[in-house]
């Protein structure tokens, strides 16, 4: 969906025509993406922000325990099991899927803080 509205974004910017001939457009996409502080217009990549979205969720996941978000996750995929551990399934939804994705993103981007031997897992733990 993400790379289906940025191929709609970039034919919206270049691809109209005069007369039949296609205009020239000055700008690269680099150049229209940049903060508006920075001469761009400010506008974002979809697949970069949802990518940046998706993390955030299963960031949350891993590290906020108080939410009825993450307990509502948590019974409907997770049952006993860690976000880290869980396997995915073909009945899960695209966004539980998507979730998943990222978890070797954020498996290279953590560390445990090792405060009592009782929670810290030594093989499955990054």
């Amino acid at each position: 969906m993400a790379k289906n509205l940025d191929s709609l974004f970039r034919r919206f910017w270049w691809e109209f025509k005069d007369n039949g001939k296609k205009k020239f457009t000055p700008k690269s996409l680099k150049a229209i993406c940049l903060p508006k502080s920075m001469g761009g217009l400010g506008l974002k990549r979809m697949v970069s922000f949802n990518y940046a979205l998706v993390t955030k969720y299963a960031w949350f996941l891993l590290n906020d325990s108080t939410s009825l978000w993450k307990d509502v996750i948590s019974k409907r995929y997770l049952k006993s099991k860690t976000f880290l551990e869980v396997l995915p399934k073909s009945s899960d939804s695209c966004f539980w899927k998507s979730l998943l994705k990222q978890r070797d993103f954020l498996r290279s981007s953590i560390y445990f803080q090792i405060n009592n031997e009782i929670s810290t897992k030594v093989w499955t733990d990054p």
